[in-house]
């Protein structure tokens, strides 16, 4: 037994009022005075990713080369009428939405690109002419909280003008800040389900096993006020490292890192509450009078529990040094809610315990008020220790199936499969899949750098076709667009003698289309040039992945041996 523990027990019976006053004290301040979380949860997945990641390089590099491109995201309505071509009305209807879009101050709108744009007006054109689309390009990112706002305005504003639509015609929302925005609000959703269901099942347990409301409120209590306090701190913390963003520690908090911190406390805080009321109700039922006993088990299990919070809270604190942002924020986050927990756990319980609350919970250990749970326990204890190979045995053998299971699922990236199927950006997205290739979601970006410079010219357009050529050929690319083929014809395709050619020559020869597709900028003005390729797949599937990894494959291998010049190149998924 801990004497340290034991005298802190003594001094929480005799200060328990006091305790809980400062407990509810702290609760009720930091709710008052800490930022909501969502004004402090940021969602981003770009800028977390390691410095020496291809994505990383590749987003810096864009960002000197093509500084006047701010788009991080997009939203993309899709107009399609099943079965028919788009009537003159039809498209005009799609041009003056994306205008009334593009004039909203609400919206963070770098450009609104529809067929009437320059360069790119063609693709914004299914092959059938049975659909057209209109994108809404953004500052925002892909997983920008703001993006629940911004999905939400544009829903709204189609709504609006559906009863203005040509009869028949249809309209979906896709592209990546729907997507983005759709994940973001199902993780909200999530972390409410999450609390309400952990708060449910949680006391439904305890009443279950243990048959008593007031052993339940304790825990309850003890780990609601620990929730509430940790979260709102985390709050505050993440608000001031926001303030100061070169102080040491810094503290960032996630949507989803609520839903962690949730399921964590919920889970370790019961047990080191039941660990310590368990003790409690012994010692009571020993004959110890009730300060005693609350001190006496303090003092009996307090090490444990301590141990076995500071175990988790070290491993938490560890993944501070991980490679990826989000999980290097996370878990010393987390850390610090399971910290406060442990606290709440050897301070709340004990002072709790003191009061009438406490004499409740011992009452409900004596004889004839606790039904007859505790002699199930004792027969299942006493059938483990007479059979306890077989019971390994047993245990295992359930364990095994589930285990073989688990073994074979398939780690996933498919973000947009796990959104629900009414949810609109997957609606929208199925109806981009009849008409266009997946990959217009979220196009892949190369770049690739020249030395020597002089990329617009003639000679330099040859040197980008010898790097598209290989990038078209590969099966998961359905288009590769630069300045050689910039509406995406493959490598030495040409119209000439045909209204499309003709519109590709021209395209070749606007500045807009160099602008687009090789850098402006300063003493990188020629040298550095981008292709866009569209995948056959849709973004975030196994596949695209795959598609992903055979384009650096290429370009490692084109950059070592096939093209004998120095050159750099990074792959973007999010477009």
């Amino acid at each position: 037994m801990s004497a340290k523990f034991l005298q802190l027990g003594r001094l929480l019976c005799e200060w328990r009022w006091g305790v809980l006053i400062a407990w509810l004290a702290a609760a009720l301040l930091l709710n008052m005075f800490a930022p909501a979380w969502e004004s402090v949860a940021i969602d981003g997945d770009l800028e977390y990713l390691p410095a020496d990641t291809p994505v990383l390089r590749g987003v810096e590099l864009s960002a000197r080369a093509f500084p006047n491109d701010r788009a991080k995201s997009q939203i993309a309505l899709v107009f399609s009428r099943p079965g028919q071509e788009l009537s003159a009305d039809d498209r005009q209807a799609a041009l003056e939405l994306g205008q009334q879009l593009e004039q909203l101050p609400e919206l963070p709108t770098v450009d609104v690109w529809t067929e009437k744009t320059e360069v790119v007006g063609s693709l914004m054109r299914s092959r059938t002419g049975h659909a057209v689309r209109v994108v809404i390009r953004l500052t925002n990112e892909f997983m920008a909280t703001d993006n629940i706002r911004v999905l939400e305005i544009v829903r709204m504003q189609v709504d609006r003008a559906r009863s203005k639509l040509p009869s028949g015609l249809e309209v979906g929302i896709t592209g990546t800040a729907a997507i983005g925005g759709d994940m973001l609000t199902a993780a909200a959703q999530s972390v409410a389900n999450t609390h309400r269901t952990t708060l449910v099942l949680v006391t439904i347990a305890l009443l279950l096993i243990y048959q008593s409301p007031w052993l339940a409120l304790v825990p309850l209590v003890t780990i609601g006020i620990a929730a509430s306090t940790s979260l709102d701190l985390l709050s505050c913390l993440a608000s001031w490292s926001q303030m100061h963003p070169l102080v040491w520690p810094s503290i960032r908090v996630f949507t989803t890192t609520k839903i962690f911190v949730i399921v964590l406390l919920f889970g370790a805080g019961t047990d080191f509450c039941l660990f310590l009321t368990a003790r409690f109700r012994e010692h009571q039922a020993a004959g110890l009078p009730q300060p005693e006993a609350i001190a006496t088990a303090l003092g009996s299990v307090g090490v444990a529990i301590t141990a076995s919070a500071l175990t988790t809270i070290v491993g938490l604190a560890m993944m501070g040094w991980a490679d990826f942002g989000k999980f290097t924020y996370s878990g010393p986050a987390i850390a610090i809610c399971l910290g406060v927990t442990l606290v709440a756990s050897l301070t709340l319980v004990p002072a709790l315990l003191a009061t009438r609350l406490g004499a409740a919970v011992g009452d409900a250990g004596k004889e004839g008020n606790s039904a007859h749970f505790p002699e199930v326990w004792k027969r299942l204890a006493d059938v483990v220790l007479h059979r306890p190979g077989l019971i390994l045995l047993g245990s295992l053998l359930l364990a095994l199936p589930l285990a073989w299971i688990g073994s074979k699922v398939e780690v996933t990236y498919d973000l947009l499969g796990e959104l629900r199927s009414d949810r609109v950006s997957r609606l929208g997205t199925q109806m981009l899949l009849r008409y266009f290739p997946p990959g217009e979601v979220g196009p892949m970006v190369v770049l690739a750098e020249h030395p020597l410079g002089d990329l617009a010219s003639v000679n330099g357009q040859l040197r980008i076709a010898e790097l598209a050529k290989p990038l078209d050929n590969l099966t998961g690319v359905d288009q590769v667009r630069s300045l050689y083929q910039p509406t995406g014809d493959p490598p030495g395709a040409t119209r000439v003698f045909s209204t499309e050619g003709l519109k590709v020559l021209a395209a070749k020869g606007n500045p807009l289309t160099q602008a687009v597709f090789v850098s402006q900028a300063g003493r990188l003005e020629g040298k550095i040039t981008r292709l866009f390729l569209i995948p056959t797949d849709a973004p975030f599937s196994p596949e695209a992945v795959q598609t992903c990894a055979e384009v650096e494959r290429v370009l490692e291998t084109l950059r070592s041996g096939i093209v004998h010049e120095r050159g750099s190149h990074a792959v973007d998924r999010f477009g």
